[in-house]
């Protein structure tokens, strides 16, 4: 892609440089300072999963540089690439053919390129997808978009610029020093000493970016064989999987999760707070329903009532007196 978008092409290749810790792009200053200090503190487990953090991050931003804008081409469309699913319920004369109809059967959404049956995020082990430019080149996005692309690849490039460690270029670090008034930042004995904690932090990084220029300068094979993949097997299964993670919670969540969530909903919820709420409304309902009978319009039965009330007060007042 590299040569329909050129200045992204350029921008990701910066950013892929700051980000790995390569001298003397930004990301290169704040990396090495992170692991400058942790080792300065004894704090040599943070400080070996660091650069084990670095290799990684060399292997999968250059990979992600190689196969986008360097390696073969794969936007024009492949015959192992899976077909995108059909939508039902909307016009299929204005759409392009191997796209997806709207289900509301309006054409913009296919005119602007949207499809909104199909989930953006690729999941581990998908096969590859069809090409959804319908015979368009891809292009460099507009000038809106270009330039603060090409602003935020210009600091990482310079940015480290601002705090050199050298005596009189630590600007940085002077213009916070009363943010972090008695905060003791960690600095190596001698010159000599900081040198070679760089050149280890460098080491580690580069390897990285050996690492995936082996692998992948060439390209792929095939849209749906990946070497490092191939090479680490099971490993690779588990850590393209996110090591089974999401997969975890969803399983948590579709089996006890959903269990609890059902029992607080019909046992707890239903049954007992409505149930409660509920029997008290019923229980009301209830003695409303009887105590109304006492009052229904009949003369004869007021008529029994009173006379069985003033036998009750005659034998009250006959059982007091006479006690």
């Amino acid at each position: 892609l590299r040569r329909f978008l050129p200045f992204t092409a350029g921008a990701m290749v910066v950013a892929t440089l700051a980000i790995t810790g390569i001298p003397p792009f930004a990301g290169f200053w704040s990396k090495d300072g992170i692991l400058e200090a942790a080792f300065e503190k004894h704090e040599y487990g943070i400080w070996a999963v660091g650069l084990l953090a670095a290799v990684m991050t060399g292997i999968y931003m250059t990979r992600l540089v190689l196969l986008t804008f360097f390696g073969n081409e794969r936007f024009s469309g492949s015959t192992s690439a899976a077909p995108l699913p059909v939508v039902s319920g909307g016009s299929d004369d204005d759409a392009p053919s191997g796209s997806a109809a709207p289900a509301d059967g309006d054409g913009s959404a296919i005119a602007l390129g949207y499809d909104p049956d199909l989930e953006p995020t690729v999941v581990f082990g998908e096969p590859p997808r069809a090409s959804r430019l319908h015979g368009h080149d891809p292009h460099e996005s507009p000038v809106l978009m270009t330039l603060p692309v090409l602003a935020l690849a210009g600091l990482a490039l310079i940015g480290g610029l601002l705090n050199l460690p050298l005596n009189g270029l630590r600007f940085l670090d002077e213009w916070l020093e009363p943010v972090f008034v008695g905060v003791h930042q960690p600095h190596p004995e001698s010159f000599t000493h900081a040198l070679a904690l760089t050149g280890v932090a460098f080491f580690f990084a580069a390897l990285g970016i050996t690492i995936a220029l082996v692998l992948y300068r060439r390209g792929l094979s095939a849209p749906d064989r990946d070497p490092l993949g191939d090479r680490l097997g099971s490993v690779g299964e588990l850590a393209g999987r996110g090591y089974r993670y999401d997969e975890g919670i969803s399983t948590l969540v579709a089996g006890p999760g959903r269990a609890t969530a059902e029992f607080l909903d019909e046992q707890v919820d239903t049954g007992i707070v409505d149930g409660a709420v509920n029997g008290v409304a019923r229980l009301v309902g209830t003695a409303a329903d009887g105590l109304r009978r006492v009052q229904d319009g009949l003369l004869r039965r007021y008529l029994v009532g009173i006379a069985l009330g003033v036998v009750a007060v005659l034998l009250f007042l006959l059982a007091y007196t006479g006690r």
